[in-house]
């Protein structure tokens, strides 16, 4: 109102309007594995444009982005913004959202490998950045060392093994995984049969059983050697007295195991009898 000198008054009114104060509401998972998407969304009453901004440039002009293969370079704070339009005006307004991408990297393993039975098998791993380990394998065989050593394997041991990585912002574990095959070459004893004793021009009958082999390799005194399993010496001499050792051999493609036994053998010395022959010699007179 306005008052005059005269005594007299006037008044006018006029509108005014104020703007809803809306806040943007935003959402995002927050923490998310290395190559992960993240889902950035955002609404506000009366908005129809957005805009986002965040971490290595980011922009989009999108109300709901998503970021596929997300990498750790795009850890930290996105910014959406926008404007609550009423009567043909604008107001600004912002809201943030953090997100925290954990950083993975590969698992490298021996890819496969050969032992013999008997063997210790010793897994290696190793991933960059990795907080822990498991390994996983046949026989329900688990570790959680990094590199593991599986000792006196059995050919049921034998397998596809998985070393696993876990990688860590405290908040959220992410792995990666590797797979190592390993083939166990059975083996069995080698159960030998050498004639202790034995008369010199006799034949010695060497034997050697082991369930599984591939072959035998026989080696002994006075050069002696074999490549079948139950070789024989003919007309043995004393030279051949000592000790004879068997190796069976075991194979899966090329990689070759063997087991070994080994016994004695004497041959015992003959010579031919001197003798003299019949004659007839006249009594004495």
């Amino acid at each position: 109102s306005a008052s005059y000198t005269n005594g007299c008054t006037g008044t006018q009114t006029t509108q005014v309007n104020v703007a809803p104060n809306h806040s943007i509401t935003v959402s995002s998972n927050t923490n998310v594995c290395m190559n992960g998407t993240v889902n950035l969304t955002s609404s506000m009453p009366t908005a129809t444009a957005y805009a986002w901004t965040g971490p290595s440039a980011y922009s989009s002009g999108l109300q709901n982005p998503n970021l596929n293969t997300i990498q750790p370079t795009s850890t930290g704070i996105y910014t959406v913004s926008s404007n609550i339009n009423f009567n043909g005006i604008a107001c600004p307004k912002t809201n943030t959202v953090q997100v925290d991408v954990v950083a993975t990297s590969p698992v490298t393993v021996t890819p496969s490998f050969t032992l013999c039975q008997g063997q210790s098998l010793n897994l290696i791993s190793s991933a960059t950045g990795a907080a822990s380990y498991s390994w996983a394998g046949p026989g329900t065989y688990t570790s959680n060392l990094q590199n593991p050593t599986r000792p006196a394997v059995l050919p049921a041991f034998a397998g596809n093994y998985t070393a696993t990585a876990s990688f860590t912002n405290a908040a959220l574990t992410c792995t990666t995984g590797a797979v190592t095959n390993v083939s166990i070459v059975a083996t069995s004893p080698v159960a030998i049969t050498v004639t202790p004793n034995i008369c010199q021009g006799s034949t010695a009958n060497l034997n050697a059983v082991a369930p599984g082999a591939t072959n035998f390799i026989w080696a002994g005194p006075n050069s002696f050697t074999s490549n079948i399993a139950n070789p024989t010496i003919a007309s043995v001499l004393p030279v051949a007295s000592g000790i004879y050792t068997a190796t069976a051999i075991f194979a899966i493609g090329t990689h070759t195991c063997s087991t070994v036994n080994s016994a004695s053998m004497s041959v015992v010395a003959t010579s031919t009898v001197a003798a003299t022959a019949n004659f007839t010699a006249c009594q004495a007179s």
